[in-house]
């Protein structure tokens, strides 16, 4: 087990986050680094969401600049990342404190494969219960956008938003929640806070988001690392940005299933090899 600094959680041997011990009082529930934990996280995330609004407001009343979903996405997805620098700066933040570890592969493809079944019926019910149709994309109307909007929407859905807003709520802030709170008010706080900055969405689509902001907490809770929600989320937003630009999901969708059979294939074959080292005879051995 390796215990990181600044009073957060400690991973166990597999690299999953500890939850930390609430029956003992020992000397680290008194850190003071792990007390202020809560604070910082919400201070940074009122200070991002602050900065993106201004920002975005400016552009509007002042520059009487109409912004997209994409660059409004780029644009919050920067305020992230500049929350998170001078916090690193500030040496509050470490990057190993992100949830940027290597993922159990085979635990993280099962995963990854029940929370998008969960999503996708949790989604239907969300639809189903409310008057918004299920079509309502919040990247609609980027097939007449231009070439340059085009090209940073899908830049903003495949990359920036999965990668920093994953850093971000997850890496983050659902970690520095994990240090005061039990996982399932974390997660639930968690998805509120993330669903909160999709001010664009509609109302179905504010209550998934929040749905997916809990699914991924879990799923970091499970595999120890924010990669496998970084390439759900890249695959659900990339997903939206290609039916709203063809009309249809084939490429993402396809790219998405090959990937995890190939990564599913890997891992059965590394799962053989180590069997047959385990019960094959050592070579070289004397007589």
């Amino acid at each position: 087990m390796a215990t990181q600094a600044n009073g957060h959680t400690s991973l166990t041997a597999d690299g999953r986050p500890r939850p930390p011990d609430r029956t003992a009082r020992s000397s680290e529930s008194e850190n003071p680094a792990r007390q202020r934990a809560i604070r910082y996280a919400v201070a940074a995330y009122g200070a991002s969401w602050f900065l993106s609004s201004i920002t975005i407001w400016l552009l509007r009343a002042v520059g009487g600049v109409r912004i997209p979903a994409g660059p409004r996405a780029l644009i919050v997805d920067t305020c992230l990342a500049a929350t998170l620098f001078v916090l690193y700066r500030g040496d509050e933040l470490w990057v190993t404190h992100l949830g940027l570890l290597k993922p159990p592969l085979a635990r993280s493809i099962v995963f990854v494969l029940r929370i998008s079944v969960a999503l996708v019926v949790i989604d239907g019910l969300l639809s189903a219960f409310t008057n918004e149709p299920k079509a309502l994309n919040p990247l609609r109307g980027i097939a007449t956008a231009s070439l340059p909007i085009i090209v940073i929407t899908g830049f903003a859905a495949a990359i920036t938003a999965p990668v920093m807003e994953e850093m971000f709520f997850r890496g983050f802030l659902y970690r520095r929640l994990r240090t005061r709170l039990p996982k399932l008010l974390a997660s639930v706080i968690d998805g509120a806070m993330f669903a909160v900055v999709h001010t664009h969405y509609r109302a179905t689509g504010l209550a998934a988001a929040g749905v997916f902001g809990v699914a991924a907490c879990l799923l970091y809770e499970q595999t120890g690392s924010i990669l496998p929600g970084v390439a759900l989320h890249s695959f659900i937003d990339a997903t939206g940005f290609e039916v709203a630009l063809t009309g249809d999901a084939l490429v993402v969708p396809s790219i998405f299933v090959f990937s995890l059979l190939g990564m599913g294939l890997a891992a059965a074959i590394k799962q053989l090899v180590r069997w047959r080292e385990a019960h094959s005879p050592r070579h070289g051995a004397c007589d």
